[in-house]
């Protein structure tokens, strides 16, 4: 009679969502604070955090697959990030705010990377991105309509 063995893992593996969070608080200091109010899935994670002029800034890092990308926005009111109309091509109506994703902030269009095949490839590939979001968000959306009505 043969015994079935089960071995634990030594190190169990850590979830999409946590990796992601930890990559985008290592990155953006505002997500440390008590105001941030975090949202976290299988496959995603987003935060949204209180920025000057009484407006809301969100920061999402998403996967499919072995696929990862992600999506920066600003809005008026403390609202889901989803509910905030995907830039290019919003007028800032929808929602009182816009969100844009990676690929759009550096000219890539709507482009997703590949997550690597190891965790710290993925954790590393997470905070480029994380980073990325937090120091292009603001000046692409410095231009867009919402932006410019609540600062005149």
């Amino acid at each position: 009679m043969s015994q079935e063995r089960r071995k634990e893992p030594r190190n169990p593996r850590a979830t999409f969502d946590s990796l992601a969070r930890e990559a985008i608080e290592r990155c953006v200091p505002e997500t440390r604070q008590p105001t941030a109010s975090w949202h976290q899935a299988v496959n995603h994670a987003w935060v949204r955090w209180p920025i000057e002029g009484g407006r809301w800034r969100f920061l999402a890092l998403m996967r499919h697959l072995d696929w990862i990308s992600g999506e920066v926005g600003f809005a008026n009111d403390p609202v889901d990030m989803q509910v905030l109309a995907l830039h290019p091509g919003s007028t800032g109506d929808e929602g009182g705010g816009a969100r844009a994703r990676l690929g759009d902030l550096l000219g890539e269009g709507d482009r997703w990377w590949r997550g690597g095949a190891r965790e710290h490839e993925l954790v590393e590939r997470l905070e480029w991105m994380a980073l990325q979001l937090h120091v292009k968000g603001p000046s692409y959306f410095h231009h867009h309509p919402l932006v410019a009505r609540s600062e005149r």
